[in-house]
């Protein structure tokens, strides 16, 4: 006879684990993001520093969306000449910033409450309701940005060569494919991990070595973004950096580090950073580029546009500061064997390769920013993008990764010997 686990029969079943995840996910996020809208704060600040009455519910859903780096649209009229009114559209794409710890706390205690009512089920009886239950949060935030709306004042991003965004005074919202694209992918990751903690001290099986390998992959990644957060910081603070006109000193900056330390590391990885404007007059089919920029750490600096062309090669003594991701990467192998990661120096250093490279791709795709006019076909954007030095870059990192697997598993061996 086949005995029956009694912690099952106090298991909530997969579809209510799931919606706890999302309904406690939700509340806690959109909770956070109005009491800092009622405050002034976040990614879509009220113009005079608080928000009063209504208003503030559908900034606060606006807001929440934004941190996630879900596109905001806008459409309506603003006074025009003699002719009256003008109808006018815009964009706007935001970049992840310091707010983005709201939405990814809000998804940790979701994915922790949905697999603690599961906690008799097993592991993938507990964290994959969990983990669902992200989806289902990307999916009812999507939903409900439609009914989230409000103006854009002053500038929430950082000037392009003189250029700074000034929206029109029309209310916008997020779109719906944005929103459950990037709401989506925080939802997995977040409730995931959220779900992981229930399993402390419990047996897992099955993704113990990809796990060990995110683990260690991820850790080293951010100690590396976090030195780049600290150097920006310190350059800031020497004084270099124009002051930010209309905001507290140094408040824009330090909300958009966590953009600037992923930049920072996509370029380590090889990416390209392109600047650009764009704009062509209504009923004219010639494009003025007054700026077409890119930076790559190790082709150099280069511009061609209307104004300017030159390319500079970056300095020499820059390549010095490699060495520091480079130990990271081969720590990062190194740990991942230490931390359970099993089957030879080989296939970890493979598993590590696929988790950076996809580490990396989301820093990229976090990272852009962008905003511009339909009426006016005005545009301007700051955007890592794929470069072919990025393969070179990935075969680096399963070289370092599989030096470090292999010391650690040399270690091991010779630690069991004796």
């Amino acid at each position: 006879m086949i005995s029956r686990d009694p912690r099952m029969d106090r298991c909530a079943n997969p579809a209510s684990a799931a919606i706890w995840t999302a309904v406690v996910a939700l509340v806690v996020a959109y909770g956070v993001s109005y009491f800092l809208t009622h405050l002034g704060l976040g990614m879509i600040p009220s113009g005079d520093g608080s928000a009063r009455g209504p208003a503030v519910l559908s900034r606060a859903g606006l807001n929440l969306c934004a941190m996630q780096h879900a596109t905001l649209i806008g459409e309506g009229r603003i006074p025009g000449g003699p002719a009256g009114p003008q109808k006018v559209s815009a964009y706007i794409v935001l970049p992840i910033t310091i707010w983005v710890v709201i939405p990814m706390f809000a998804l940790l205690v979701g994915g922790y409450v949905g697999a603690a009512r599961r906690s008799g089920a097993g592991s993938f009886g507990a964290i994959a309701p969990a983990v669902f239950g992200g989806i289902l949060y990307a999916g009812a935030l999507a939903a409900l940005s439609q009914f989230f709306s409000a103006y854009v004042e002053g500038s929430p991003l950082p000037a392009i060569e003189g250029s700074s965004l000034s929206p029109p005074y029309i209310p916008f919202r997020a779109t719906v494919a944005s929103t459950l694209v990037f709401a989506g992918l925080l939802g997995v990751v977040f409730t995931y991990l959220g779900a992981l903690v229930t399993r402390t001290g419990r047996p897992t099986y099955g993704a113990g070595r990809w796990w060990a390998c995110a683990k260690s992959t991820v850790v080293c990644a951010l100690a590396v973004q976090i030195l780049i957060a600290a150097g920006a910081g310190a350059w800031y603070a020497s004084g270099y950096a124009q002051p930010e006109a209309g905001a507290v000193r140094g408040k824009r900056f330090s909300e958009m580090l966590p953009t600037m330390s992923a930049v920072g590391y996509a370029l380590i990885q090889g990416a390209t950073l392109r600047a650009g404007i764009e704009t062509r007059m209504p009923g004219s089919d010639t494009t003025y580029r007054p700026l077409d920029e890119s930076i790559n750490l190790y082709r150099g600096v280069s511009r061609q546009d209307d104004e300017r062309e030159y390319h500079r090669p970056i300095p020499k003594a820059a390549y010095l500061l490699l060495i520091v991701p480079a130990f990271a990467v081969f720590l990062a192998g190194r740990l991942g064997v230490r931390w359970g990661a099993r089957g030879g120096s080989l296939p970890t250093a493979a598993r590590i390769v696929v988790i950076h490279t996809a580490y990396v791709l989301v820093l990229m795709l976090l990272s852009s920013v962008g905003w511009g006019e339909h009426h006016t076909n005005y545009a301007a954007f700051i955007a890592p993008s794929y470069d072919i030095l990025m393969l070179i870059s990935a075969a680096v990192v399963f070289v370092l990764a599989f030096a470090g697997a292999a010391m650690a598993g040399r270690g091991r061996a010779a630690s069991g010997a004796f």
